[in-house]
């Protein structure tokens, strides 16, 4: 990094949390006294307690992959390089509006806020909210097979399902759907589309979901620091890694670029 002239190394740690919460937060309070800057981990669960720490101690923090507007309010030295989760799928609802669909219901799993704002967007559209469906955390296709049954019965079935889930759930609403031998004319889920995992775990069944993202390779961005374009990053990426990069992987790399970009354009390590 360059500040005030002069050029400086930097030393990056990393720590494993165990995906647990409480390690994340023991972790940060640990490093704080010799750390000067944050970056989180991957989930708002898991930072924050991270931003909580940044905070108390008067380091910035910038996360990559955390969207609840909790980890953020009060906390203003905390940042996001993605979207808060109530805006995942709103911006969907119109578009799908504006082709005809009319009824749409709702799947949304325990921990999430994607959907948060759907009961009131959808009839702003003139649309129908038939329903919305709250599962447990990490739900498996017999949990989602009584709903996908209930929907296929024509008096319930709905123009669109909004799926808002974690990536590992996924593949069991539609594991459900086959099970049901039926489907909605449009599916939206967040998080999987586009990852290798879903498509490799579905098949060809991808090919028909439409997905929200924060990062695509289409985007025409080019990265402040390293000067990639959005598809110079996937192809260097599945290059090194030999998998597809989805857009985590992208905000994780931007929450680097973000911070380096700051503390330049600040010309200072001063945080407070």
């Amino acid at each position: 990094l360059e500040v005030q002239g002069k050029r400086y190394a930097i030393e990056l740690r990393s720590y494993g949390d165990d995906n647990d919460a409480q390690k994340s937060e023991a972790v940060s309070r640990f490093a704080a006294p010799t750390t000067d800057f944050f970056l989180s981990p991957y989930s708002s669960g898991l930072t924050e307690g991270v931003s909580l720490v940044a905070n108390e101690t008067g380091k910035v923090m910038v996360a990559a992959n955390s969207n609840r507007a909790s980890v953020y309010d009060g906390r203003p030295a905390s940042f996001s390089v993605t979207m808060i989760a109530t805006n995942y799928v709103r911006n969907v609802i119109p578009m799908l509006s504006d082709a005809g669909a009319k009824s749409v219901h709702v799947i949304t799993e325990e921990g999430t806020q994607y959907c948060d704002s759907l009961p009131t967007t959808v009839p702003s559209y003139g649309m129908v909210l038939q329903g919305v469906s709250r599962m447990r955390k990490s739900p498996k296709m017999d949990d989602f097979f009584p709903i996908a049954t209930n929907m296929s019965k024509p008096e319930n079935d709905p123009d669109v399902v909004v799926t808002c889930v974690y990536g590992d759930t996924c593949k069991e609403w539609v594991f459900a759907m086959r099970k049901a031998n039926w489907s909605p004319r449009a599916q939206v889920l967040t998080v999987c589309v586009g990852s290798d995992a879903f498509n490799e775990a579905v098949g060809t069944d991808a090919e028909h979901m439409i997905g929200t993202t924060p990062w695509d390779k289409g985007l025409p961005a080019k990265d402040g620091i390293a000067g990639w374009s959005a598809q110079e990053f996937f192809d260097g990426f599945q290059q090194h890694f030999g998998e597809t990069a989805a857009y985590q992987a992208a905000m994780a790399a931007g929450s680097v670029s973000v911070l380096t970009q700051a503390i330049e354009q600040a010309d200072s390590f001063e945080t407070t």
